[in-house]
């Protein structure tokens, strides 16, 4: 996988306190903007102003706009991986799969519905070709955390069947997501539980099915 362009990281990791609260402010000002407002119409300036800096100093920690939005993405993508990995440690039977990636998608609904900011950052991942790749590693992370809990219900099963799987029901859980959350929010909760019921768990039964032995999975 090509790895991200370094254009859109940080200038520089701040290393004393006083630029570690000047980096932390950019980046809680930017955040309220865009939650607010979307990144499309947001600009350096703004930014700058917001924070009550100059536009010399944020460009010591940033290049551009890109580079900021692509710090806040990192971090919300740092921390849903933690709640994933976190649901799906204790899988040790189909059982155990489903409930793990009932609560992926469940969490992920949740973190878009009660978090304006993770959808801003979203919308900017896919318009912006330079953060795109940030969101496909972070699928790509979340299809071997789906991988990884297939082989451990399923010991059977072949690492690159379990790799195909998951990056089969990762796109279906985020592209499910990505739907419901555009939708009115009973919809959208209607929509999550009809993939759970007539995709996510049907697949996770044929899994079971083929490479358990057990045909009443």
């Amino acid at each position: 996988m090509t790895p991200p362009d370094t254009s859109i990281r940080p200038r520089k990791a701040p290393a004393q306190a006083r630029s570690q609260e000047r980096f932390e402010r950019i980046l809680e000002v930017s955040a309220e903007l865009m939650a607010t407002s979307g990144s499309g119409g947001l600009k350096v300036a703004d930014i700058a102003a917001a924070a009550g800096i100059s536009l010399a100093s944020l460009y010591q920690y940033f290049p551009d706009k890109t580079a900021i939005v692509a710090t806040l993405a990192d971090r919300i993508n740092a921390s849903c991986q933690v709640y994933v990995q976190d649901a799906f440690r204790p899988v040790a039977t189909i059982d155990d799969l489903l409930v793990a990636i009932h609560a992926m998608i469940d969490g992920y609904f949740g973190m878009f519905l009660s978090n304006p900011l993770s959808v801003a950052v979203w919308r900017a991942t896919q318009s912006d070709p330079r953060l795109q790749e940030l969101d496909r590693e972070d699928c790509e992370k979340h299809a071997m955390t789906l991988a990884n809990g297939l082989r451990a219900a399923l010991p059977a099963m072949p690492d690159i069947e379990a790799i195909r799987t998951g990056r089969v029901l990762g796109e279906a859980i985020s592209g499910t997501v990505r739907m419901a959350f555009g939708l009115p929010p009973e919809e959208g909760l209607a929509t999550v539980e009809t993939c759970k019921t007539t995709v996510l768990d049907p697949a996770i039964r044929a899994c079971a099915a083929r490479w358990s032995g057990d045909p009443t999975c």
